[in-house]
């Protein structure tokens, strides 16, 4: 026969009431969402961009003069820091750094997309983007490719502003600040 020792501690420690979510949690939540978010849209689109890069590599020679070899050596470095920033977000690791540098390629993006509707080119951004809007003029799909990335800088800003929570371990507790 065996017997089990219950501590009185133990079962106060099971008593204690739960505390509500802090806003601080949600704020929390909401942030580690959004990154989350934008690493899968940019593994997406480096899996576009990587399956038919034709369009990507159109769009680079058009719009800023590279002969074909090097707009298709352009877009493969391309789609790496796409990948690159996705994983980093989906995996949460460097988030911050992450997040910094999809507000740096999504304004850089944003600048490319508005030197192509000045030099009036017949081609698309080459994100993907114009098959979701195809009835649309292709100077409504670039301006809409702009108001998007700038949607989404605004989303890696909220996300970078979130301060993350962080635990340590003081002695026999866990402290969250």
């Amino acid at each position: 026969m065996l017997r089990f020792m219950i501590r009185s501690d133990a079962i106060s420690e099971a008593r204690t009431p739960v505390e509500p979510a802090k806003i601080s949690d949600v704020r929390s939540l909401v942030s580690g969402g959004l990154a989350m978010g934008l690493g899968i849209m940019w593994a997406w689109v480096a899996l576009h961009k990587a399956f038919d890069p034709l369009e990507p590599a159109t769009a680079i020679s058009w719009g800023l003069g590279f002969t074909y070899g090097g707009a298709w050596t352009m877009m493969h470095a391309v789609v790496l820091v796409e990948w690159a920033l996705g994983t980093l977000l989906v995996l949460g690791i460097a988030r911050r750094a992450a997040l910094v540098g999809t507000i740096v390629v999504l304004g850089m993006y944003s600048l490319f997309i508005a030197r192509l509707l000045l030099l009036d080119v017949p081609v698309s951004c080459g994100c993907g983007f114009d098959s979701v809007i195809s009835n649309l003029s292709h100077e409504s799909q670039l301006a809409i490719g702009i108001v998007r990335n700038c949607f989404l800088m605004i989303c890696a800003i909220v996300s970078l502003s979130v301060r993350p929570r962080i635990t340590k371990k003081i002695g026999e507790r866990h402290v969250t600040e």
